[in-house]
């Protein structure tokens, strides 16, 4: 079903409050740490989030797949969606035990984690693009050609004038950094697809989390290389807004099917 423009702006304005309220969430459990008590001193409140929220867009993410069940399209992708935040939160457990214990020598493991995760995301993604569109504009495959090879490029160029010599841990995270850039590619590409259905609004706010997550993790990926990543980074308001942006647009589309 084709919606009018003026439908789907509606759908969105309905929701701008409770976007507003979710930044605000973000921003806020980040300012915590601004509280002179020990437990919000030491970034505690964002670290849990970090953990928490993925596993709250997971489980979401598995209730509407089981409500689908068998479906070809939302039962499998959010499925898929599911594996995909479980697997970060996953990630994050391990990396919250290991910053306890300070001790990071099998923080490899969680990175495999992390791995997972992306392959799991554009399973979903690609999914519901192959099935709502039988052949791609043009503007949707420059899109998929772009957006990727735009941030890869931005990333490796900005870290390469930054240091006078290639830091070994730069192409590992060239790697995540690309995963993000294609991930963002998709979600841009299917909310193209559903802009005058039903299920914009859903989309719309899958995009932003998929969007403030590729945006936390390239950050994160810059500031990692040079060994300046801090709880007090951008990147970690940017990961607390994702999985609640997602959780949001999951519900949207229980509203709208």
């Amino acid at each position: 079903m084709v919606y009018s423009i003026q439908t789907i702006t509606t759908q969105i304005k309905e929701s701008y409050k409770i976007i507003l309220l979710i930044i605000a969430g973000a921003i806020s459990i980040q300012l915590s740490s601004q509280i002179p008590l020990e437990v919000f001193e030491s970034y505690l409140v964002t670290r849990v989030a970090i953990v928490v929220f993925p596993f709250g867009a997971s489980i979401a993410s598995f209730v509407v797949s089981k409500k689908y069940g068998g479906s070809k399209v939302f039962g499998k992708s959010f499925l898929a969606l599911g594996v995909s935040y479980f697997a970060v939160f996953f990630a994050e457990l391990l990396y919250f035990y290991f910053d306890s214990i300070q001790n990071y020598d099998f923080s490899y493991v969680a990175d495999g984690f992390f791995l997972v995760s992306y392959p799991a995301i554009i399973a979903h993604l690609f999914i519901n693009i192959r099935y709502f569109s039988e052949k791609l504009e043009n503007f949707q495959k420059t899109i998929l050609v772009v957006v990727p090879v735009g941030i890869t490029l931005s990333f490796s160029i900005i870290v390469i004038n930054t240091s006078s010599e290639i830091i070994p841990i730069f192409y590992s995270n060239l790697v995540y950094v690309v995963f993000s850039s294609v991930m963002l590619a998709l979600a841009i590409v299917g909310f193209s697809i559903f802009r005058y259905t039903i299920l914009l609004s859903a989309w719309f706010f899958i995009l932003l989390g998929i969007f403030s997550d590729t945006i936390g993790s390239v950050f994160h990926r810059y500031t990692h290389t040079f060994g300046l990543y801090s709880y007090a980074d951008i990147s970690n308001v940017l990961w607390i807004l994702a999985p609640l942006l997602i959780v949001y647009g999951l519900y949207r589309h229980q509203k709208s099917m």
